[in-house]
């Protein structure tokens, strides 16, 4: 998992990088990047949530419909009758 979710991160060699220059300090930015790392795999590592197909409710469908009919008779009240 980790591998498959990393591979953009990762080198030729399979090596995850992670670099911090915030500080002037070689300790502080060490530190910084350790904890870049932590965060890196700890979101590689979640599992997302598996979608649960939805169907619309048999309500939602009737009121679409109902909408559909009222934008119809809308448009065909705006045209134009041909006399004859």
């Amino acid at each position: 998992r980790l591998t498959e979710k990393l591979a953009r991160r990762l080198d030729g060699t399979g090596t995850l990088r992670v670099v911090a220059s915030d500080s002037r300090s070689q300790r502080q930015n060490r530190e910084r990047a350790e904890l870049r790392l932590v965060a890196v795999i700890a979101a590689a590592l979640v599992v997302p949530k598996r979608r649960k197909a939805t169907k619309p409710t048999r309500a939602a469908k009737q009121a679409r419909l109902d909408q559909k009919k009222r934008r119809s008779s809308l448009k065909k009240d705006r045209r134009t009758t041909r006399d004859d």
